[in-house]
């Protein structure tokens, strides 16, 4: 299933317990390096609806709601799965 990303973080700090994305998926952490990506899956290429992108908003917001600011990634951004979400930033962490 595709993962879709929300946001980066370095504190480390996790989505609080509940929180839905797009299409009303859970949020949820993946750890890579020092990064923390928060993250959700999703069934398919995601198409801009307004739904949509006031989900991808509220997930940075809430996001930001837990400490430090975080990256916010552009909407759409969808990996094949949370392994080459880590791979992916693993590979950019230098330049994140």
């Amino acid at each position: 299933m595709p993962t879709y990303l929300y946001c980066l973080r370095t504190d480390r700090a996790e989505p609080p317990d509940g929180l839905t994305g797009v299409d009303g998926a859970v949020v949820h952490a993946v750890h890579a390096a020092e990064l923390i990506a928060w993250v959700s899956d999703v069934a398919d290429t995601v198409t801009p609806t307004v739904d949509r992108v006031r989900a991808h908003d509220a997930v940075c917001a809430a996001a930001l709601d837990r400490g430090e600011t975080p990256l916010p990634i552009r909407f759409g951004q969808t990996f094949p799965d949370d392994k080459a979400v880590v791979s992916e930033l693993a590979a950019r962490e230098s330049v994140l």
